[in-house]
């Protein structure tokens, strides 16, 4: 009998065959090992299919057609096995100690929902920016790493705590309130967290896990064809 992981993870891509595979072995580096990655490839038209051989062993590959990045997470979360649900952009990556230290978080507070841990973003120049530090959030850890936020929807606005790579969510509260609106093509991970927050508490902690970079992409990227297509939706 297949074993059910305990984590899922979840990865929409699109034209981004430079990247991808980095991201996919920020989780495979992973010292946390309960989990499976749906690869979500949202009909790259460059050379993702071909980067992503070597992986076919490693990760459960789902390619449709081009639809945005809400529908390219949906179909991931429909097959997802896993009791939690963990999300990764496809140009991003984790530290090594990313889930070890969020499923250690779970255990040490159970009611919460959801787990977002600290980021850095590293920018073009060689910038190494803190998110929580540029967020004025950093005050609030002074005496521990960690915060249980009971009614987080005040919280989550105030200090826009959206980023779904930091983000680990209960899978069955995720599924309460409904899957990622797809008519949505800009803030539709806020839209998302703050309808989890609705349900439970929210677990927030200091430690910077998650590498954002500062990419020079063209407009063929996932998040560039979201912010393309909110535009047209704008002027027509």
């Amino acid at each position: 009998m297949e074993e059910t992981p305990l984590v899922s993870v979840i990865i929409p891509t699109y034209n981004r065959d430079k990247y991808i595979t980095l991201a996919i072995d920020s989780v495979l580096n992973q010292t946390f090992k309960d989990y499976e990655i749906i690869v979500i490839d949202d009909g790259s038209t460059d050379n993702t299919q071909i980067v992503l051989k070597p992986y076919r062993d490693k990760i459960i590959y789902i390619y449709q057609k081009n639809s945005g990045v809400s529908a390219a997470r949906n179909a991931g979360i429909r097959i997802a096995k896993g009791e939690w649900l963990a999300f990764l952009d496809s140009d991003d990556e984790w530290q090594p100690t990313y889930l070890t230290s969020q499923m250690s978080r779970v255990k040490e507070i159970p009611e919460a929902v959801m787990h977002v841990t600290n980021s850095i973003m590293m920018e073009n120049d060689g910038r190494m920016i803190n998110t929580f530090e540029k967020k004025g959030l950093s005050f609030k850890f002074r005496q521990n790493k960690g915060l249980l936020i009971d009614d987080p929807i005040a919280f989550v606005i105030k200090y826009h705590i959206t980023n779904l790579p930091c983000t680990i969510i209960k899978k069955n509260t995720f599924l309460e309130t409904g899957m990622f609106d797809e008519t949505i093509n800009i803030a539709e991970d806020t839209d998302k967290l703050l309808r989890v927050a609705l349900k439970g508490s929210l677990g927030i902690w200091n430690e910077p896990l998650v590498l954002f970079y500062r990419r020079s992409e063209n407009n063929n990227s996932l998040s560039s064809c979201g912010f393309l297509k909110a535009r047209e939706n704008i002027l027509i």
